[in-house]
Formats: structure tokens, sequence, C-alpha cells
């Protein structure tokens, strides 16, 4: 096994004040196994060690001395080699927290990972890698008290009634005025001393309105005591007389379970089951009663029936039946009424836009406004005054989100998701709706949370899930919000998570700026002044500059990144361009390589030309700075591939053996070509070739690949372009499979694309003695590139790609077709490659 290609990308999550700095560090780094990028779950171990690696500092589960390898491991989810995880995150099994004193105290620390395929046992990944920077972002630092001061034992009453006093106008520096009155581009200036700043979410007072709003840290999930049985939640949980209640599901069998959590204890308890299974159930809570609603039973068959909880009596009872059987609707309490949504109706077939409304006044359901949408698997939440309808599937997974007023029994359409999500969770929280987990495909769970903010209405990141979380339900009690149950993607999922609401915007605040309708008197700019940090020689008028302004008030100043520069594959000698987003006025740019500036290099986007491992290999950052304060990016790690794509590569003969009767894969996938009749070792475009003579000598294997997409790859240096000639083939006892060819008769001498049952004509033209790199497509579409180019597409309407032999040089056994010429670095992927991959295998030849 070998490990190749680490790659680490490197960032604070949060900074706070001295007394709450969060050990916690996103680590994001790349690996591969032989060749490969790994895919799954993967195990891994970390260290914080000395520049010699003999001494450590600290490893995720405390064990680890002199450097060595820490006996409990993590477990991370790895996609396409790609990874990312909170280290110092106790939520994360086998993960100890991170003293941030170890970065004041050692600035040489380095991190040293160990990895695992779970197969192959541990391997130290090399390098130890530094973290640049990271002592002065992790730990808050302490400021030095200007010549002069005194402490607050030492101020008179009169001097600390002062001290205590809101900030006005005459006690700002006209450089801080002249800064708070600059004008926007394209907008209206902000009137000095108008701005206030306020704890996240509190009313601003009358004649002010929303300026910039705080943005909430990401929550830190931490897990509780798991459910009886594993199981698919759905919309089967709620929260009642100071408990969650949570019913029905499926694991392979519908469910008839019941159970509900104490919060005090941190323990479930089962109680009396439904009378039917239901897989699939919406529940609500009505009059401090639970309501299990629809759902499917085990024999697959949907009910309309529908059970009460009573808390009285502590037991099941026969609610008033819905008109019809539906299955995966959705349930809200609203005004002392259900409110049903959407589903599944068996009967039709087919998914559902119907609404419904219990009314215990009068004990029955009735109909109101259909969803503009028919979907079911959604998410209901109550915000603004209406029921909000998120996400949900009908034949593909939606991003849609909808809203009905109850009132007006009218819907309109909101801003839709960044992510198309079924089966995800939902809550709202401090004024935002959040929304997360749930699948995005066919085979892409989801661990990703993202949230809505009414007054830009849109819909951004928010941090993620410590696993997958999809047919999950969400609940909130008592500020905290639980996660319970479902599938992580791999199985099913007994596991609940809970975070504290109230942490992720402790010391937010929301800033307001004055709109001419404020009462009179004057404008003020609250903010606390920390005992000490102001003397007596500045309380006089017009003396208090930018240094003096409380982080409070800063830190709607200063520069925030709204969006990182993002880490991608690079290739050789092709080109690359990172960007950073920022929000702030009179913004600046500098881009860092290894924590040094880049000359001229100040703008928003970095372009990288001609990439190459000597010139271009580092740690890459930006710093966007203005007048107020700086803030850096995370760092992302750039290493240029020599060897071009690698993703989805399920054969590559680089035919540089020069000798033998075997052509190896080099991809690790044991696609080995047999030489027959011949074929020579010879010099090709990238190191060796294979000479063929036009006569009777191939090479092949067993099929490579045979379902669609798929990529074919090769350099060609073709002798003859006369009559047919087979590059590349894959056929099965006379049926066409795919394949390249030259001059397929009576085009003489075009490039040919081969299928299943027939030709298309590129109409390109080979080109006799010289190289050549032609690259063909299989997907919707059939594409052909030469040297780079894109020189045909047409639509692929032929199916499936038959073929069980895989042949270089020759065409089917039932024909000969055989190629005179050389051919070098055939590679075949079970994707369609990007135009910028096949310019990057192009290069590798100039």
């Amino acid at each position: 096994m070998k490990f190749i290609g680490q790659a680490l990308v490197m960032f604070l999550v949060a900074v706070l004040s001295a007394q709450a700095v969060p050990p916690v560090l996103n680590y994001a780094g790349q690996v591969a196994v032989n060749g490969q990028p790994f895919e799954g779950e993967g195990l891994f171990k970390f260290a914080l060690v000395n520049t010699d690696g003999k001494i450590t500092y600290w490893s995720n589960d405390g064990t680890s001395v002199n450097g060595s390898e820490p006996q409990a491991s993590v477990k991370a989810s790895v996609s396409g080699g790609l990874y990312s995880l909170l280290l110092g995150n106790t939520a994360i099994p086998g993960m100890g927290a991170i003293n941030p004193q170890v970065f004041a105290q050692h600035s040489d620390a380095k991190l040293r990972v160990w990895f695992s395929d779970g197969v192959n046992g541990f391997q130290q990944l090399s390098p130890d890698r530094p973290f640049a920077s990271v002592p002065y972002a992790f730990s808050a630092g302490s400021a030095n008290i200007a010549n002069g001061s005194v402490n607050l034992d030492m101020l008179s009453q009169d001097v600390k009634n002062q001290l205590n006093a809101p900030i006005g106008l005459n006690r700002l520096s006209a450089e801080v005025t002249a800064k708070l009155d600059q004008n926007g581009s394209g907008g209206s200036g902000i009137v000095a001393g108008s701005l206030i700043s306020l704890p996240y979410g509190q009313s601003a007072p009358a004649g002010y309105s929303i300026y910039q709003r705080g943005t909430p840290k990401e929550l830190v999930w931490e897990e509780k005591a798991s459910v009886s049985v594993a199981r698919y939640a759905y919309d089967g949980a709620e929260v009642l007389d100071g408990k969650i209640f949570f019913v029905g599901g499926f694991n392979g069998s519908a469910k008839n379970i019941a159970e509900r959590y104490d919060p005090k204890s941190n323990s479930w308890e089962t109680i009396g089951s439904l009378s039917v299974e239901r897989w699939g159930v919406a529940s609500a809570v009505l009059n401090e009663n639970f309501f299990a609603i629809g759902g499917k039973n085990s024999s697959s068959i949907s009910t309309s029936s529908v059970e009460i909880y009573l808390t009285t009596s502590n037991g099941w009872v026969n609610g008033p039946s819905l008109p019809t059987p539906v299955r995966h609707s959705t349930a809200i309490t609203v005004n002392e009424k259900i409110y049903l949504v959407g589903g599944i109706d068996d009967a039709l077939g087919q998914n559902i836009n119907q609404v419904l409304c219990f009314d215990p006044s009068t004990n029955q359901w009735s109909a109101k406004a259909n969803m503009p949408t028919a979907r079911h698997a959604k998410k209901l939440v109550w915000f603004e005054n209406r029921i909000w309808a998120i996400g949900g599937y009908n034949s593909t997974s939606s991003n849609k989100v909808e809203s009905y007023d109850p009132t007006t029994n009218s819907w309109k359409a909101e801003a839709s998701l960044t992510t198309a999500r079924h089966y995800p969770v939902a809550w709202v929280a401090n004024g935002r709706i959040y929304v997360g987990g749930g699948k995005k495909d066919s085979s892409s769970y989801l661990n990703s949370i993202e949230v809505y903010d009414p007054t830009i209405k849109q819909w951004s990141n928010a941090g993620s899930f410590p696993e997958n979380k999809y047919n999950s339900d969400a609940v909130v009690l008592n500020d905290i919000v639980y996660v319970v149950a479902g599938h992580n993607g791999s199985v099913y999922s007994n596991k609940v998570y809970a975070a504290d609401l109230n942490a992720s915007v402790a010391g937010v605040y929301d800033l307001y700026r004055k709109d001419g309708n404020a009462s009179a008197g004057t404008p003020l700019v609250q903010a606390e002044v920390a005992d000490g940090s102001v003397t007596s020689s500045k309380i006089a008028s017009n003396t208090i500059t930018t240094s003096d302004l409380s982080e409070q008030i800063l830190k709607y100043l200063k520069p925030e990144i709204t969006s990182q520069p993002q880490a991608q594959a690079v290739y050789a000698d092709t080109n690359a361009s990172f960007s950073v987003t920022a929000e702030g006025k009179y913004l600046t740019y500098q881009w860092k390589k290894d924590g040094a500036d880049l000359t001229g290099e100040t703008n928003t986007s970095l372009n990288i030309s001609d990439a190459n491992a000597t010139l271009h290999d580092g740690n890459y950052s930006v710093v966007v700075s203005n007048d107020f304060g700086s803030v850096e990016s995370w760092q992302n790690e750039i290493l240029i591939y020599n060897s071009g794509p690698i993703n989805g590569l399920v054969a590559w003969w680089k035919f540089d053996e020069g000798s033998g009767t075997v052509a190896y894969d080099s991809s690790g996938n044991g696609h080995d070509l047999n030489l027959t009749n011949g074929p020579t070792w010879t010099t090709g475009e990238i190191g060796g070739a294979l000479s063929f003579d036009g006569v009777d000598d191939f090479v092949q294997t067993s099929v490579a690949s045979n379902s669609l997409p798929i990529s074919i790859s090769t350099w060609i240096y073709t002798h003859d372009i006369s009559g047919s000639h087979s590059i590349v083939d894959s056929d099965e006892a006379g049926q066409y499979g795919h394949s390249l060819i030259i001059g397929y008769s009576p085009k003489n001498g075009n490039y040919q694309i081969g299928f299943h049952d027939g030709f298309v004509d590129t109409s390109h033209p080979a080109s006799l003695n010289q190289w050549t790199h032609a690259v063909v497509l299989f997907d919707s579409k059939i594409s052909f590139f030469a040297d780079g180019i894109k020189n045909f597409e047409q639509i692929y309407q032929k199916g499936n790609l038959n073929g069980t032999n895989f042949r270089i040089g020759r065409h089917s056994s039932n024909y000969s077709n055989f190629y005179a010429g050389l051919i070098d670095d055939v590679r075949i992927y079970d994707r369609a490659l990007s135009a910028a991959e096949v310019q990057a295998l192009y290069n590798m030849g100039q």
C-alpha cells in the first residue's frame, strides 16, 4: 500500500475573547492509496510535535509520547481523496481537546498524521506540517497598558462615572467620525454617531434599522444517549412535557416503537407501542397530546389512521382519520391547529400537494390551499408567521422553499436552498432557519448545514453534523437542538446529537443605523469600556482613536471573508485560479505563499499560469485589510500533479517497460496487457511506447470499463491512414464495443469513433507520422479531442457499451483492422474528463 499526495488545508474556526478561545482547528487533507484517491471511511491519528518530531505537545487521545503513534484513532469520511474534521473537537470519538497554550508556548509545533484504510494498518504520512501563523490567530493576546494608565481602583468616582457613561460624539476623534461618515459605493453615507450595537437578535430602538447582522458561530455538537433501535426517524419526533417523544420508523421493516428522552437524566425509555407500524409517519403535538399521523405499515400499505398519545393516561387512543391514506407527509401545529402538508398517495402512485388542517373544535380534517409544488420528504417550520415547506423529493431532490400564510390561506415562493435536499432536518433558532443533512441525489448523503438570514433573504453555509444525517428528525428543547436517529450513509443510525443554540450567539452583536426617525437626543455608539483601558488623559474631547474602539464595534468595521479560497487539483503546465470574497469598506488584498507576500498579487484573485512544482508548490493564503483591521484566509496547499488526473482512473498503460511480453497497468487495478505476435518496445512521446506493424500484432486484456460514462486518452504516431485501423477497442464476439478508429472506409483518414452498433465520423483528419494526443468521451454525448482541442461532439443515444475483451492495435476477433504506428500512454477513466483535464494530459507531452 502506498500513500501519496497528502494535501493539508488548515484554518481557524473561531476566535473569541481571552476567556472563551475555542480549542478547535478545522483541518482538511488529501490522501491516496496505491496512486488512487481514497474513498470511504478512513482512520486517522494526530499529534502535535516539535521540529525534530521527538517531543509530543498534544495527540488526539493523549497517549503519544516522544512523537510516537497514538493508541486511539479518529474516523473520518473521505470522498475523492479529500477529508476534513475538527482537531480538538471532543464530540468526535477518540478526539481530545487542544490547549491553546500549546501554540503560545511552542512556536515550532508541527502536525503529524497517521492513516489507515482499514485493511493495511496505519502508515505515518510525511512530512510533518507546520501551523503557519496559528499562534497569533488561535490564542487570544493581551494588550499592553499605555503609559499613564491607572487601574479602576485608583480612579475617583466621577472618573468611574465618565468611564461607565455612553461614548457620545464629543468623545470620538475626527478620525473615527470621518470613517463612520464615509460613503459606500452606490449608497448613502452613515450619519456620524448613528451606529448602535446590540446583542444578537435584540430589538433596536425606534428609528433604527439593521445595518449589519452579526454572524452566529458554528454549532458545537455533543453526542447524547442513543435511541433504543437504529432507524429512520423522518417526522416522528416532537417535544412534549419537557421530553422528546420519538415514534415509528423503519430499518428494513416498519416499526411501531414509541420512546421518550429525558434531558435531565440523558436517557431514553420505551412507552406503550403504537397499534400499527408507521414508516414515514407525520407527528405533531396539540393540547399536550402527541399525534401520530398516517404512514406505511410492515405490509407496505399506507394508512389514513391517526393515533393520539394522551399524557393524562399515558396511553394511545384512536384519533380522527385522514380523508385518504398518506405517507411521508409532514405535520406542524400552528394556532391550536395541526397542518398536514404534501406526501405520497399510494393509491394515485404519486406525490401530492394537498394541505389538510385538523381543528380540535370540530374534530375534523379540512382541505386548505394546495402547496404549489407536490413533494414528499420535506420539512416544515414556523417562521415569520408562515409555515415554510423546505426541500423534498418529486422524481428528483428539490431545493424549493415555499411558505404558507394560514390567515390568508395562500402560498408564495421563498429563496431556494443552496443544495437540493430530501429527508433533511430543520429548526428555527435566533431568528434564522437551519436546514441540514438529507440527500441531494440517489447516493450523496449530506452532513452539511445551511442557514436562512431573513435580513438578506439568502441561504448560506452554517457548518456540519458530526456524521451524515438522512431521514433524521430535529427538535428544539430548552434552547438545545437535538438531531435524532436516521441513516449515516452506511447504516441506520441510533445516534442523537445536540448543540447549545445560545452558545452560537454568545458575544455576537447586531449593528443598527439611525434611519432619520430616531427620537431627539444624541445618537450613541454603545459599547462597554474595559477596566483600565482608558486613561485620564484620553477622556479629553476628541482623543479617542480607532485603537480605542471596543471589539464590539470594530468587528463590524473590520473586513470579513464570506467565501474562502477553495482547494483544487492543479496539474503541471495548466492554469489555475483562486479567489476570495469579502465584505467591508475600502478593502485591500495581499496574497501570500508560505507566509511571504507575493509581489504584485493584490487582487481578489490569484492566477497561476503554466503550473510547475518547483515554482508553485506551497501554502497559499490571502490577507484582506482596511483601516480597522485585517483578516487572513485559511491556507490552501497547492501540489502540482505531474501524472495528470487520477480520479476515476481504471486502467493506465505507460508502455515504459522496454522489454518483455506484458504491459503493466499503472492504475493498480490489475488490467495488465498481454503482447501478441510481437509488438516492439520503442521510445514514445512520454517515456516508452509500443510499435505495431499493422499486420498481426496487438495487445489485449479483460475489459477495463464497460459502462457509461467513459473516457479514453492516448498518444498515437500513425504510419498508415489508408483503410481502417483500430487504435483502442472493446468488443464482444463480433459486436462492437467502444473504440477509436482511423480511416474507416470510405472516410479515408478521418478519426472515427465506434460504439456497439456503428460508427460516427469526426470529420477530423488523422495526422501522418507525427505525435497526436487523442481523447474520446462517451457520456450523454460523444466528444473527441485532438491535441487538447475539442473537434467533435454529438448526442449519444446508443445505450450501454458492450464488450468483454479490450485490445490496443486491433479491432474485434472477427476483423483485422490492425494498426500501424506507435501508441503511448493509454488511459481509461470511468467518468467524462473535463476540458481542463484533457488539456493537462496533452500538456504532459509538450
